[in-house]
């Protein structure tokens, strides 16, 4: 069985203020139909529904003594982690257990702003833990149970005996990404852009040379593959539509966007082909 870890990054939701669920919610929907007893798809959903249900932000942890003082997985919140007991959904919804189990991660992500969405953003933050870091059980075993004691990380980091006990926890998974944007829909549809602007302009405004949804998503894609996690270029897919109308028209015909609806299915199609070909080639070499 392959197993996918799919993650909704949109925030709109109709169950909030904004009345309307994101157009990502709507794709893993239809992409859910391809579930099979072969093809096992989990669904993290960070859409926002006004309810007490959040990801605590990165504390910065790996800037103090790297992997030594950052740990797989992440002790900066949850039981056990210096008597912190706040809500976060990384350990609440068993996050990290999740991705250890999955073969591949599939993101979607509208695009906000010129970049990924702030809930988007706090998930790859809180996987930072994933990268060249010691496991919860042996930062206890080192320090004496003392696992956020700056003085006792650094000197682990500066020995240097124990690099080879740093680890990538997610290495070799396979992940890819569906983005979208849609050029602010009617903002300035005249032109009349204020100055501050600049010489940007709506025809330069998602072009291969500015801020297109692909250069939008790119410290994402970088951020994973220094894990050690594979985001071949083919599975980074990227759409525009609608560009020249207003909001609420964009909202009611998507739907019917069938080439639109199908990026996504066929993008998961070729996420489950690639992991069966690593796979493959893996049991080829051993």
């Amino acid at each position: 069985m392959i197993r996918i870890l799919i993650i909704q990054a949109g925030q709109r939701s109709a169950k909030s203020c904004p009345g309307r669920d994101t157009k990502s919610r709507f794709m893993v929907k239809e992409i859910k139909k391809k579930e099979s007893k072969d093809l096992k798809l989990d669904i993290l959903d960070l859409a926002v529904e006004d309810v007490d249900r959040v990801i605590r932000p990165c504390k910065g942890c790996v800037g103090t003594a790297g992997g030594f003082h950052c740990h797989w997985q992440c002790t900066c919140y949850g039981p056990g982690s210096g008597g912190e007991k706040l809500s976060d959904v990384m350990h609440d919804e068993k996050v990290y257990d999740r991705l250890e189990a999955a073969d591949g991660i599939l993101i979607l992500t509208p695009i906000n702003w010129f970049s990924i969405t702030s809930s988007l953003k706090l998930f790859l933050d809180r996987i930072v833990c994933a990268s060249e870091t010691l496991t919860k059980a042996e930062a206890v075993v080192l320090t004496n149970n003392d696992i956020k004691n700056p003085l006792k990380t650094s000197k682990l980091e500066q020995s240097g005996k124990y690099d080879y006990m740093l680890k990538n926890h997610l290495e070799g998974k396979v992940a890819a990404f569906w983005a979208q944007g849609d050029n602010g829909a009617d903002d300035y549809a005249k032109g009349d852009y204020p100055d501050t602007f600049g010489d940007i302009s709506r025809q330069r405004f998602f072009d291969k040379t500015n801020s297109n949804p692909r250069t939008a998503i790119d410290p994402a894609v970088r951020q994973l593959k220094y894990s050690g996690i594979y985001v071949p270029e083919e599975l980074i897919i990227t759409k525009i539509r609608n560009e020249g109308n207003d909001y609420s028209e964009n909202d009611k015909t998507f739907k019917k966007d069938k080439k639109f609806i199908s990026s996504a299915t066929e993008l998961l199609d070729a996420l489950v082909g690639e992991i069966y070909l690593r796979k493959l080639k893996k049991e080829i070499q051993s």
